[in-house]
């Protein structure tokens, strides 16, 4: 199956209103917003959307949405994987009946010791073989605890229906390894916004990226810049997103990232319990992370 992942997709928050309810009204209506920029599409039911706090009908209702408020020539990718074999294909056919365009599975992680090499290449190539659209490997070892081997990955990537993969480590010579060892078909894209322009450099063709949720357009312009050949100024552009970068997620997490879109203009809302929403006083720090990256755009 023919999918272009060449681009900046937002992998879109799930808002939550303060008593934990989801608000998908807001949600709507960030979609809706995100129009506005030259994204090729979008991510949800990933961890910028804590697929992991919703459940089943939740998910289903975030993917109904989704694929109302998405031009037919954006590409919308949904989050499937979870740690069972059965509810990840049962998530799988409802992106499919909805017609998203490819499903993103993490590796199931809680019995990581029984996770073995040949243990995840039966479980991707099922989910794979089942699935009634393309499927994408989603490689975020910071949040799971596997790091999946080079080879793996390799041979995955041979499988008919598995198009592509989500490293979201930041880990460039892991990338590397991975680009080299893969089918030539096959698509990686950086989930990280600190190594975005690093990772199209090796051979990356885009980014699903947190910032992107927060600072689209400039998310965009380095990537753009990037094909123009315009890679001093693609590097320049780099280095101003990094503060924000960082702060929306590997130093306040979800959090901090929903109190980016909320300071962007969008509706960020609160996170779901367990995780609770950011002080003022970090919020302050963002919006003037933010506000520092704008002026001296």
């Amino acid at each position: 199956m023919n999918l272009n992942l060449a681009g900046v997709f937002s992998p879109l928050t799930t808002p939550f209103n303060r008593s934990g309810r989801l608000d998908l009204k807001a949600f709507r209506s960030n979609l809706r917003a995100y129009r506005r920029f030259n994204l090729r599409g979008y991510l949800v039911l990933g961890s910028s959307g804590e697929a992991t706090s919703l459940d089943f009908s939740e998910r289903v209702k975030i993917i109904e949405a989704a694929r109302q408020e998405t031009p037919k020539e954006k590409v919308l990718l949904v989050g499937t994987g979870t740690q069972s074999l059965e509810e990840t294909l049962k998530l799988t056919q409802a992106a499919a009946s909805n017609e998203a365009d490819a499903a993103l599975v993490l590796p199931p992680f809680y019995y990581k010791p029984a996770m073995t090499t040949a243990v995840l290449f039966r479980y991707f190539a099922t989910v794979a073989r089942k699935a009634k659209i393309p499927l994408m490997i989603y490689s975020i070892p910071q949040f799971t605890g596997l790091q999946l081997d080079v080879a793996l990955i390799g041979r995955l990537s041979r499988e008919r229906n598995i198009v592509g993969l989500k490293e979201s480590s930041g880990n460039l010579p892991f990338l590397a390894e991975i680009l080299d060892s893969t089918s030539r078909r096959f698509q990686v894209v950086s989930g990280s916004a600190l190594t975005f322009l690093p990772s199209l450099l090796l051979g990356a063709v885009g980014g699903i990226l947190a910032l992107a949720d927060v600072a689209p357009r400039e998310c965009v312009e380095i990537f753009e810049d990037y094909k123009a050949g315009n890679l001093t100024l693609a590097s320049v552009k780099q280095k101003r997103v990094l503060k924000v970068a960082r702060a929306v997620t590997a130093r306040y997490g979800i959090a901090g990232l929903k109190a980016g879109v909320s300071i962007a203009g969008l509706d960020g809302g609160f996170p779901r319990a367990p995780l609770q929403a950011l002080s003022r006083q970090d919020q302050r720090v963002i919006r003037q992370l933010y506000e520092e990256m704008k002026s001296n755009w």
